[in-house]
């Protein structure tokens, strides 16, 4: 049992693009325009697991997983506030 504590400062996705480099949201019209009116949900997804020397993203998470709410769009300077 314990605690695995991560400080996220800044992120940045100045075009908009998910994961797998499409847009956010796709326009109604068709084609592969992002709109930087349309903010991504921008949130995080930890999975803990033991040592690899290569990181892979498949797999179990051994010791446990978490995710944050949304917290902005495509990007924010997040301070701690104590």
């Amino acid at each position: 049992m314990g605690m695995f504590e991560l400080q996220i400062r800044h992120f940045q996705n100045p075009h908009g693009f998910l994961e797998t480099e499409d847009c956010c949201d796709l326009q109604s019209g068709g084609g592969q325009r992002c709109s930087t009116r349309d903010q991504c949900d921008t949130f995080f997804l930890a999975c803990l697991k033991e040592y690899q020397a290569r990181v892979a993203s498949t797999g179990t998470c051994t010791f446990g997983s978490g995710s944050t709410g949304i917290l902005g769009g495509n990007s924010q300077s997040l301070r701690h506030r104590g």
